[in-house]
């Protein structure tokens, strides 16, 4: 599970790649996604677990959805 500092780590990488792009789209999705991770690193640890459960749940029910139904 995410922590805090691993959103915080994975901002800064990502606006590290954003500062090398010649693509400004592309560079401005990249900064979108390091403010995403920046949001997430400030939220309280209790809050991330209960925040990573809920995508856990989420990301599940997707999948379930393309496996074929038993008979």
């Amino acid at each position: 599970m995410p922590s805090s500092k691993y959103y915080s780590v994975q901002a800064k990488v990502l606006l590290m790649l954003m500062l090398a792009m010649r693509d400004d789209k592309r560079a401005a999705r990249v900064e979108a996604k390091a403010r995403e991770y920046l949001a997430l690193a400030d939220l309280p640890d209790d809050d991330l677990r209960k925040l990573n459960a809920i995508l856990e749940e989420f990301n599940n029910s997707q999948l379930r959805k393309g496996q074929p139904r038993e008979r």
